[in-house]
């Protein structure tokens, strides 16, 4: 889903967040679209928080080489 406007990323976050935790097992790819609402809705600090937890959970995957890819292109705080 694409979101544009600042309530649809808010949304949007608490879609993924909720994805994220009701999975009994990980759900990488809500963590990673968590993480790009994040980025998208300008909290980086969040998404980075985010892209490096994927990165601790999912190590030597897709996954975490794109959370990895993402955090190149966060601004520094």
């Amino acid at each position: 889903k694409l979101w544009s406007s600042q309530h649809q990323f808010q949304e949007a976050i608490q879609s993924y967040r909720r994805a994220s935790e009701k999975r009994c097992h990980p759900f990488g790819e809500a963590d990673l679209a968590l993480g790009i609402a994040y980025q998208r809705n300008s909290d980086y600090g969040e998404a980075r928080k985010v892209f490096l937890d994927i990165q601790k959970k999912y190590p030597s995957t897709a996954l975490a080489d794109q959370a990895l890819n993402l955090i190149k292109y966060l601004p520094h705080d």
